[in-house]
């Protein structure tokens, strides 16, 4: 998980590695597929879950894996930001992830924004 941040000076824009998750997302996170469900805890700066691939859906060679979690954001929350988190899938021939199966390995990530709205600025554009 990363964190957006924009240098003041350049406007340049990198995304900062977050040691600990927990900070920013509650609970589970939970990754589902067809009947496999895999659900672990958001702590640290990985979460790693093991989907059976025989009980997750696919069509036509591509996987479609769920996951949901929980962003916390509200009362007493302030950093505000976009937030990277990158995923892994790979695929292997038994449960103990011995025989990887080749070109099986996908990487890909999401992007979320935790925002914060000031209903005023919007009440005033709206009576303009």
């Amino acid at each position: 998980m990363s964190k957006k941040e924009t240098d003041p000076e350049t406007g340049a824009i990198t995304y900062e590695h977050i040691d600990d998750m927990q900070n920013y997302i509650s609970g589970k996170i939970s990754f589902s597929s067809g009947t496999a469900v895999g659900n672990v805890d958001a702590q640290g700066e990985t979460a790693e879950v093991k989907l059976n691939a025989a009980n997750c859906s696919r069509a036509g060679g591509v996987y479609d894996i769920f996951v949901v979690f929980d962003a916390i954001t509200g009362e007493g929350f302030t950093d505000y930001s976009n937030y990277k988190i990158d995923l892994k899938a790979e695929l292997y021939e038994t449960d103990n992830e011995e025989g990887n199966i080749t070109n099986s390995v996908a990487n890909d990530y999401l992007i979320y924004t935790n925002a914060k709205i000031n209903p005023n600025i919007i009440k005033a554009l709206k009576n303009t």
